[in-house]
């Protein structure tokens, strides 16, 4: 062969082995999960006030496809600046008490049309003085409550996925499903709260919860943590900047992506102590280490 003909077949061998390379990296699931912050990434203690305009700059600029809102007050003003700046509100959490009424803030009701159809998620979590936490026998008063927020949901097209947390009375993924099934609406499931599971459970038992509340999987949280015996752990340890702590975030996404999850994932940053504009830098590095 001449030695022109060996240059042009490497020249194509290299261009296949390339073009294969970029098109598996492409495939990777891990890099199509839309990364988005909690708001409590700019509520960390000692720090000043961020603007909402300076909020979503700063996603726009460290990659974040978005943001957790929950400030009925201020949403729809946000909501329209983080647009300016094409990132957007992926969930909004929102507190319900069953002990009495007003179970929740009623605003929500008033807000709920001006994100029809715009695959924005209600994050519910579930508190209760008269109740143990994971009480089954709360369920139907649960059950009667979210049915109604639900149907005004899912008129406008709205989703609602249940915040397992500890402490509360809807406190861990099993108890989430478990409400989910009985409300059976298309547009109620369960949320996956990494560092609330950690709190209630081992690590061990991670995927055989996530095979049981797949089916109603809307949405998943992480943040850096510690491995081991997590349960004794305090917040501190269990919710960190991604790319700390011990306990491997990646392995965790490469579970999900094995068992099809498909939703967007949200960023933790409760009781950080760094100043935001860091927080958001170092985090949106290492969920690039994960996803490329």
């Amino acid at each position: 062969m001449k030695r022109s003909s060996q240059f042009i077949v490497v020249g194509i061998l290299a261009f296949l082995s390339l073009a294969l390379l970029n098109e598996s990296k492409g495939q990777t699931l891990e890099g199509k999960y839309p990364l988005f912050i909690f708001s409590n990434a700019f509520q960390q203690p000692g720090e000043q006030a961020v603007s909402l305009a300076k909020q979503a700059e700063w996603l726009r600029h460290y990659g974040y496809a978005g943001i957790e809102y929950n400030d009925p007050a201020t949403i729809l003003a946000g909501k329209k600046i983080f647009a300016e700046e094409g990132v957007k509100i992926f969930t909004s959490y929102v507190s319900v008490t069953i002990d009495d009424a007003p179970f929740y803030d009623a605003r929500w009701h008033d807000i709920i049309p001006h994100f029809a159809n715009q695959d924005w998620i209600i994050w519910v979590n579930v508190r209760s003085q008269r109740f143990d936490p994971s009480d089954p026998a709360a369920d139907e008063r649960v059950v009667a409550i979210l049915s109604e927020l639900a149907a005004t949901a899912q008129a406008h097209g709205i989703r609602i996925a249940l915040y397992p947390h500890y402490g509360f009375l809807v406190e861990t993924p099993s108890d989430a499903y478990r409400i989910a099934e009985k409300i059976d609406r298309p547009n109620v499931g369960v949320t996956f709260n990494l560092c609330h599971f950690l709190k209630t459970d081992d690590a061990q038992n991670i995927e055989n919860s996530l095979r049981q509340i797949l089916p109603k999987l809307f949405v998943v949280s992480v943040s850096g943590a510690e491995a081991g015996a997590t349960r004794r752990m305090g917040w501190d340890q269990l919710i960190q900047p991604l790319g700390k702590g011990s306990f491997s975030v990646l392995e965790f996404v490469r579970m999900l992506k094995k068992l099809g999850y498909r939703g967007a994932i949200g960023q933790q940053c409760y009781g950080i102590e760094l100043p935001p504009e860091q927080l958001l830098r170092e985090s949106s590095r290492a969920w690039k280490v994960l996803t490329e």
